[in-house]
């Protein structure tokens, strides 16, 4: 799969665009202007791929095609939750390299959670895996801690209504349902671009999330590590 991101040039400000394939990296640029190379680097996240079909996502807003850009949202998101769940299957069975046999037995698992109750079912099944805690109870407690500035990366920090999961649910998933289970393709740049930022909004939280139970980790490896044999 082709994704595309721009870029300026830091030594001019020249902006180019970059094609990268799959989850290979993004080639270098020589800038036309000034003859400078460009590199890019993806950003931090908790899935490469699901960064990666955000901008896919923004690119087909910016074609003019929004229903794709809905698909490829509702693709970042699923990718994004199931990457995570299996990362920690991984880490909570101390698996470096798991056969194809563990791995098609957890995401069995994963699909014995999550099925037949939409994006809230999926949400909470990984948040309870990660936190202990429903998604909707992670992001009050989360926004009560501390603060909804916190969220970083945004020109306009969400209200903690969009951030629950009813909430991309209707931004999101329903207009994804649309397009694959009714053959509607008529959506608009509107439906496209409110889907992409929920999409963004779920993986933020996931990736706080993540963070937490990171750090749950590492105080129980250094109480294991510190207890006398």
């Amino acid at each position: 799969m082709k994704f595309t991101n721009r870029v300026p040039c830091r030594t001019c400000g020249a902006v180019y665009t970059v094609t990268g394939y799959g989850e290979k990296d993004f080639p270098p640029v020589l800038c036309q202007k000034c003859k400078a190379a460009i590199f890019l680097n993806d950003l931090p996240s908790v899935s490469k791929i699901a960064e990666r079909l955000l901008l896919r996502s923004q690119a087909e807003i910016d074609g003019n095609d929004p229903t794709v850009s809905i698909i490829c949202s509702g693709a970042a998101v699923e990718a994004a939750f199931t990457h995570v769940y299996m990362k920690w299957k991984e880490i909570d069975n101390k698996i470096g390299q798991p056969t194809d046999e563990q791995r098609d037995q957890w995401e069995s698992g994963y699909r014995k959670g999550t099925g037949g109750g939409g994006f809230e079912k999926s949400a909470n099944f990984v948040s309870k895996q990660l936190t202990g805690k429903k998604f909707d109870v992670f992001v009050s407690d989360f926004i009560k801690k501390n603060g909804i500035v916190s969220l970083v990366g945004f020109e306009t920090p969400p209200q903690e209504s969009e951030l629950k999961a009813d909430y991309v649910n209707e931004k999101l998933f329903r207009k994804r349902n649309r397009i694959l289970h009714w053959g509607e393709v008529n959506l608009e740049k509107e439906d496209a671009l409110s889907a992409l930022m929920s999409a963004r909004y779920a993986i933020t939280v996931l990736e706080f999330m993540e963070k937490e139970r990171g750090e749950a980790f590492r105080m129980e490896f250094n109480l294991a590590s510190n207890s006398p044999a």
